[in-house]
């Protein structure tokens, strides 16, 4: 009788696939290497004779061979964790995982689990509930392609290398509650976190998260609620073609730039900023017209209204005076005005948005593009004397103060001049003929300033006239942006 094993298969067929590696390759990003692409053999034994892959790699598994599964995969990493290999490193590239999975396997008197070295999940399948928090990383954790079918946490994790889940597809819930991303130390232009193509289909809860290092959201996608209520932003965050279905950002404390580029509110009713400081948050092609903001927000400058991509401008052309690159360009700088001037008109504030309709037409007052396609500060003359210039005189329509100080001195003064003119003619006395030339001459004046006068008009009616067709034009555009407002919300 021929021995076995306790499956039933040959002892000679168990000792010839133990020399046979399994035959899974895959191509990885080698964090440590500044991310360059290498090919990774799997070094493990197949799993019998008829099969070509390991057990890691094997789509169809027994319970007994995912229980076995489960063992050696903790046996590899307390291997890892012994080794006094400098350059060790855990690879599971491509594995399946179909347990429930925990990499926080702590003694009762461990407050954390750290992991000294860079481990490879890449193109990895779990299909249970995943288990990362209470664990530090000091060195890289790359998740990318890989897939998550149910809840992943996170929780009060400690990321002191780059945390990589490019092309990662999270289907259940992800928690990241209180983990800190710190500044990686080896290389600036590393990202700390690079949630690049990453797929959130259900809740991603960053409540408390600290992110210390560069980070970038590039081309994620959240379907369900995106909550980073208590967020500390200390490094430089980039959302760029981010895509949200739903987002609370409140409160959030920002220290450093905040970079929202070509992001999507699905749902703008549902994307909430309850954040007093906004100086340093960039919207630059980015619909927010219907985005929630607090309403004590500051967004800059010396009235609070001017956003972080204009105060950056300003910084620049204050070292040149070449000008400097169209990048970002002043029309997307507008639009940022724009859409916060819609924004406050949807929400019926409409003190804010009028200031926010001054700084875009301050903006196209002062910049200008010269030949060379560079940005420069508009010349004197230009500034004061343009078209854009003489709206300035009525704060471009949105305050009535200057248009009736206008119109007030313009009749005041006219009726001035002309009884200087009647008292040094000798013709006019205290009485009641000298009030009825008084009250004659004013009618006149009041009547031709308001154009209602068209015939005997002398050169000094004509003068009148004149300044009374600029002051009710500014009197009229502020009117025009009231009733525009009341009838566009």
């Amino acid at each position: 009788m021929e021995e076995t094993d306790g499956n039933g298969h040959k002892k000679m067929e168990l000792d010839e696939a133990s020399k046979v590696k399994c035959k899974f390759q895959a191509v990885y990003n080698d964090l440590q290497k500044n991310e360059t692409f290498e090919l990774w053999s799997c070094d493990e034994n197949i799993k019998d004779r008829d099969s070509l892959f390991c057990i890691f790699h094997t789509n169809i598994r027994s319970e007994e061979e995912d229980k076995q599964a489960f063992e050696l995969f903790e046996a590899k990493i307390e291997k890892i964790k012994n080794s006094n290999d400098p350059n060790k490193r855990l690879f599971c590239i491509g594995y399946r995982f179909p347990n429930n999975m925990s990499f926080n396997r702590r003694s009762k008197d461990e407050q954390t689990l750290t992991y000294d070295f860079p481990i490879y999940l890449c193109d990895a399948e779990f299909e249970g509930v995943v288990e990362f928090s209470y664990c530090t990383f000091k060195k890289s954790l790359n998740l990318s392609g890989a897939t998550f079918r149910k809840e992943v946490l996170f929780r009060f994790n400690e990321f002191e290398g780059s945390f990589y889940p490019r092309n990662t597809k999270f289907f259940g819930n992800v928690n990241f509650r209180g983990t800190k991303f710190k500044k990686t130390d080896f290389d600036d232009d590393i990202y700390s976190a690079d949630f690049h193509d990453t797929l959130f289909s259900d809740k991603a809860n960053f409540h408390g998260a600290k992110f210390c290092g560069k980070t970038r959201f590039l081309d994620a996608r959240f379907v369900g609620k995106a909550n980073f209520k208590k967020s500390y932003f200390d490094g430089k965050i980039e959302f760029y073609g981010t895509t949200f279905n739903q987002a609370e950002f409140s409160p959030v404390e920002i220290k450093d730039i905040v970079k929202f580029r070509k992001v999507v509110f699905e749902n703008g009713e549902k994307v909430n900023f309850d954040v007093t400081n906004m100086g340093k948050v960039s919207f630059l092609d980015t619909d927010i017209s219907r985005v929630k903001f607090a309403e004590n927000i500051n967004w800059g400058g010396k009235k609070g209204f001017t956003v972080h991509d204009e105060q950056e401008l300003e910084l620049k052309l204050k070292n040149t005076k070449s000008g400097v690159k169209n990048d970002p360009d002043l029309e997307s700088i507008k639009a940022i005005y724009r859409n916060l001037r819609e924004n406050c008109e949807y929400r019926l504030r409409y003190d804010d948005a009028g200031q926010f309709f001054i700084r875009e037409m301050e903006l196209k007052r002062n910049y200008s593009l010269n030949d060379d396609g560079k940005i420069v500060i508009t010349d004197q003359f230009r500034r004061n004397f343009s078209l854009t210039g003489f709206y300035r005189l009525a704060s471009y329509g949105e305050k009535f103060r200057m248009p009736i100080l206008l119109s007030v001195s313009v009749i005041v003064g006219a009726i001035l001049v002309t009884l200087l003119k009647i008292s040094s003619a000798g013709i006019i006395e205290l009485d009641h003929n000298g009030s009825l030339a008084i009250q004659n001459n004013t009618e006149r004046i009041v009547t031709t300033f308001l154009q209602l006068r068209n015939e005997q008009l002398i050169w000094s009616d004509t003068i009148v006239k004149v300044l009374g067709v600029l002051s009710l034009g500014l009197f009229a555009i502020p009117l025009r942006r009231k009733f525009e407002r009341k009838f566009r919300h």
